[in-house]
């Protein structure tokens, strides 16, 4: 849906390393240890610097796991909710996705899950 659906002048925020090699469109790939750009260390907790930092990388669009994580704090790879809140940011689609937990055992450790494609609205946010 995202290779048919968005085009070159788009950019897409990924958590999932294995996913560049799905997308044909531009990604922005946001390791949390090592990606200084976007900040997503488990103790960032700012979503205005968060967005500033998504602007400055050309980031249009963000795709993120929502499995479980609705309980989670709102940090680090979670900053995503306050930018939907504030309205800086929208939901466009959800994707159910199969989970692999171990390339060795796939059989014995696949699952569902969930993901959802963000659009950065590029309005300011509401603070």
């Amino acid at each position: 849906w995202i290779n048919a659906n968005l085009g070159p002048s788009d950019r897409v925020l990924l958590f999932n390393r294995q996913l560049n090699y799905l997308l044909r469109v531009p990604v922005f790939y946001a390791h949390v240890f090592f990606e200084a750009r976007v900040d997503t260390l488990p103790g960032a907790d700012d979503p205005a610097r968060f967005l500033r930092q998504l602007r400055r990388q050309q980031v249009t669009h963000l795709l993120v796991n929502v499995s479980g994580t609705e309980d989670e704090p709102t940090r680090g790879t979670r900053l995503w909710p306050s930018l939907i809140e504030e309205g800086c940011a929208e939901p466009v689609r959800d994707f159910t996705t199969r989970t692999i937990g171990s390339r060795t055992l796939a059989a014995a450790s696949t699952g569902e899950g969930r993901m959802r494609l963000i659009k950065l609205t590029g309005a300011p946010c509401s603070r």
